[in-house]
């Protein structure tokens, strides 16, 4: 072979490897606008989560029809809110890479940094969220710096909304708006949970509800001639220890001998703690109840919320538990106000921050890759 010949077979060697180069280019970004870019990994990353919220959805309702996903795949013969599963996933990681777009637009757009503790805090969700997920989003194409970029893009956001509706943002939510949503919405709580089934699921002879609900009934005198309620769940940790303990030895078909159903005695008193134990002891006893959680029993969003008065134990009793409750006054100052104003803000400004971010996105030059988008299909996510 020539010298020219030569040099023309690798002349053509090289345009074929930047043709196959090019031709892999084609799918390797979504969506482009100026300095952003949803990569493929950074797209995959929004369509992995998108089906796991869709497979979480599904197996909920599911859950409340007492049935359940044989397989992952049958996901896709189910709807949510009347859209196909498999259109679902896809117009969410739309809707989650065009709101990253305009997150990064506005981030830049009101000069906005993330700090030192930002920072920290970003790369320790990555180790966490790596460390249990990593495989799975690896195995269906978004590596690390893909789920990287997502949660700084997440902590962009957060910056974002409280520049919005933040204390010190432009359009701050007013006190009475934000106080009038969280009693509305959130419960501060302290309680003690009696169970109606033993640790195996089976529900207890009538014999030990009826004993169950003697002691809700002891709980509550004991609380309404002032016992301190921090006390009273001490001692009833002990008490279900107890419960617990004698169930395991029941199924395993071992005989004990009968204890005192009162543990008061192994407790710590509250005089016998400091100030700052106490403060401890009582900041863990408080649960922080979601007027939307469904997965809490029906009867305890509906009695809690119910109760107007603050510090007054009352009883609320469900198909699987008896609560002993003592609801507080979750305004009743501005450390508490301040404490769960991050949820409230959610919840009364998240719609119109959406809005507002489509209306950002609707106004930017996009670039979109339909390549990519009918090559990526939620079908492929294993």
């Amino acid at each position: 072979m020539s010298i020219k010949t030569k040099l023309i077979s690798i002349i053509l060697s090289i345009i074929m490897v930047f043709s196959l180069s090019a031709c892999a280019d084609k799918t390797d970004w979504v969506y482009r606008q100026e300095d952003t870019t949803i990569s493929s990994g950074l797209y995959l990353t929004y369509l992995i989560n998108a089906h796991s919220d869709a497979t979480s959805q599904v197996s909920t309702k599911l859950q409340e029809e007492e049935k359940e996903l044989e397989k992952a795949s049958d996901i896709y013969s189910h709807e949510i809110d009347g859209i196909k599963v498999k259109d679902w996933i896809v117009q969410k990681a739309e809707e989650s890479s065009k709101q990253h777009i305009a997150i990064e637009n506005e981030f830049k757009r009101l000069n906005l940094s993330i700090s030192n503790e930002n920072k920290v805090r970003i790369t320790n969700a990555l180790n966490s969220f790596y460390s249990s997920y990593g495989p799975y989003y690896e195995r269906n194409g978004a590596n690390e710096k893909s789920i990287e970029l997502s949660l700084e893009n997440s902590m962009k956001r957060e910056l974002v909304f409280a520049k919005y509706y933040g204390d010190e943002g432009d359009n701050p939510v007013p006190e009475d708006e934000m106080k009038t949503y969280l009693q509305n919405n959130f419960a501060e709580v302290k309680y003690a949970l009696l169970p109606l089934k033993d640790i195996s699921g089976k529900k207890l002879s009538d014999e030990e509800v009826v004993a169950a609900e003697k002691r809700a009934d002891d709980y509550m005198q004991e609380l309404n001639k002032g016992k301190n309620i921090d006390d009273l769940l001490e001692e009833h940790k002990e008490y279900l220890k107890e419960v617990s303990e004698k169930q395991k030895e029941s199924a395993e078909g071992s005989s004990s001998s009968s204890s005192s159903s009162s543990s008061s005695s192994s407790s710590s008193s509250s005089s016998q703690l400091n100030e700052e134990e106490k403060k401890k002891r009582s900041e863990s006893n408080i649960s922080v109840i979601q007027k939307d959680n469904k997965n809490l029993p029906i009867e305890l969003i509906e009695k809690t919320f119910e109760q107007t008065q603050y510090g007054v134990p009352f009883i609320i009793k469900s198909e699987d538990y008896i609560f002993v409750e003592i609801r507080y006054d979750i305004v009743k100052d501005k450390e508490t106000i301040d404490k769960y104003s991050n949820s409230a803000l959610i919840g009364l400004r998240e719609d119109d921050f959406d809005k507002a971010l489509e209306s950002l996105f609707s106004k930017l030059d996009i670039a979109i890759n339909q390549k990519s988008i009918n090559k990526f299909s939620p079908n492929n996510i294993k």
